[in-house]
């Protein structure tokens, strides 16, 4: 097999980077000129997000958990050949989203779920072998990803009904697995480069960090009208959760910085990007617009996420 597929982060990195900047190009020649250049499952305003998230954010972090579920046990995580077929399935399922209109819905959801499934596999079995529990967020994820994507498939196709709730939370999901992620590799990266002692962080500070992503997910799988409230402001649950989110974030920032990064580009760009996460949170507290196309959302994905 060649270098490419000798670990995770090489196919899936690049793959991801590529198809985006397709995706990208295609979503900017429809919305300036109405032109469809796809025949795309659920039409172009549901292949745009579904694309971007189940796409190119799943590509990378599949790559970058199989690479790090490696480092974590000190055992494979997907041989040569796995790798292949993961390439496959995941390119099979960009074209079938990019084509696939009218094809049965069994086949739609089989094709996107695979994936991720054989993913978490790969990542969890290690994971479970080395007894490394508190690394098994890692695999959930990936399933929780695509039981999201599954019932979006089943909403837009059965009763055609735009699924922005199931996109808000699996944008969360995301979000929780950077903040999981941004929380080892952020300080460990800064420490390393700047040969300072690595900032240790209480588990208080982490769960303030994560737990209120959760809560955020199950307030809107409950519906859009605990998150909107009356007169077409976010509700004031939603409120406190967005407060506490965006101030434990910004404190973590704070935390973690030493004015060295600003000389390595490495390293202030992670934290410009991760400053995405409380400044998402902040404007979706302060913004009536909670619809997934609004700025706060596109803050957590494009400022954040990408």
């Amino acid at each position: 097999m060649p270098i490419f597929f000798s670990i995770g982060f090489r196919p899936f990195f690049a793959s991801g980077t590529l198809f985006a900047a397709i995706a990208l190009l295609i979503w900017g020649v429809f919305w300036h000129s109405g032109a469809n250049l796809l025949s795309p499952v659920g039409g172009m305003l549901f292949w745009h997000p579904h694309e971007l998230l189940m796409g190119f954010a799943q590509a990378i972090i599949i790559g970058f958990l199989l690479t790090a579920a490696r480092n974590w046990t000190g055992l494979e995580t997907a041989t040569p050949s796995i790798l292949c077929l993961l390439f496959a399935c995941w390119w099979s399922a960009r074209a079938i989203m990019a084509f696939g209109e009218g094809l049965p819905l069994f086949v739609l959801v089989i094709s996107q779920v695979i994936t991720p499934l054989i993913a978490a596999v790969c990542i969890g079995a290690p994971i479970v072998k080395k007894q490394l529990w508190h690394n098994l967020f890692a695999p959930a994820l990936l399933v929780l990803m695509a039981l999201l994507d599954s019932s979006m498939l089943i909403k837009i196709q059965t009763s055609q009904v735009f699924p922005s709730d199931l996109f808000n939370i699996s944008i969360l999901t995301v979000v929780l697995l950077m903040t999981m992620i941004g929380g080892r590799i952020i300080p460990l990266f800064t420490a390393n480069r700047l040969g300072i002692p690595k900032p240790e962080e209480s588990r208080l500070s982490l769960l303030l960090c994560a737990l209120p992503i959760i809560l955020l997910m199950i307030i809107i799988a409950f519906g859009e009208t605990l998150i909107q409230g009356s007169g077409g402001i976010a509700s004031w649950p939603a409120q406190v959760v967005l407060a506490v989110l965006s101030a434990a974030h910004i404190r973590r920032l704070i935390q973690w910085h030493t004015m060295g990064i600003w000389k390595h580009p490495m390293l202030w760009s992670l934290f410009v990007f991760y400053a995405g996460i409380p400044t998402g949170f902040a404007l979706l507290m302060l913004n009536p617009q909670l619809q997934l196309g609004s700025v706060p959302w596109h803050m957590l994905t494009v400022g954040a996420m990408s």
